[in-house]
């Protein structure tokens, strides 16, 4: 991981960022070795207390803060158009993240996870089951899951996070929201 991805946030929030993104990165390698091409990606952006920060401007601050650049050195990109053509609409989701992530069999309502063996079915459960164990230690309980339903100016999302986002959510905490994306990185 760059040491550039935490420019513009306190160390605590650095900190924290970096542990999300180390659980994240083995839940992916789990669900890419059973799933090719299938990959998580995540995020976390202090919102403060009483929440004075909206998820989509907490979003917008970090994508302004972190931007990698173009994709090709001869691609210029105007950050700051492409940042703020970005909004979100989500509804909210009535149960825990492990149960979002692995829906009624499938994986984020995407992947059928009964075309799998029972041994790559137990090894992505188990994955899911030691990430949401191991977030809760982290960041503590999620107070709310909302899922994101439309997005506007996903080329925003796509240069930070996955080259394609199949389904996308916020699950906020009580002074952090992190935003998750299901996808896939080819």
């Amino acid at each position: 991981m760059e040491a550039y991805h935490y420019k513009g946030i306190d160390g605590a929030t650095a900190y924290l960022a970096g542990s999300i993104q180390v659980l994240t990165t083995e839940l992916s390698v789990a669900i890419s070795e059973t799933l090719p091409y299938y990959t998580v990606d995540a995020d976390v952006y202090y919102i403060g207390d009483n929440h004075k920060l909206s998820f989509l401007q907490a979003v917008k601050d970090s994508l302004l803060n972190n931007w990698c650049g173009g994709m090709l050195p001869c691609e210029s990109v105007d950050i700051k158009k492409e940042v703020e053509a970005l909004d979100f609409e989500y509804e909210y989701v009535e149960q825990s993240f492990e149960k979002v992530i692995l829906g009624t069999e499938k994986l984020f309502e995407v992947v059928d996870l009964k075309r799998l063996s029972e041994s790559q079915k137990e090894k992505i459960i188990t994955a899911v089951k030691k990430y949401c164990r191991d977030l809760e230690y982290f960041i503590g309980n999620a107070t709310a899951i909302y899922k994101v339903t439309k997005m506007n100016n996903i080329k925003a999302i796509t240069r930070c996070y996955l080259y394609i986002t199949l389904s996308m959510y916020f699950i906020e905490f009580e002074e952090n929201v992190m935003l998750f994306c299901f996808g896939t990185d080819e």
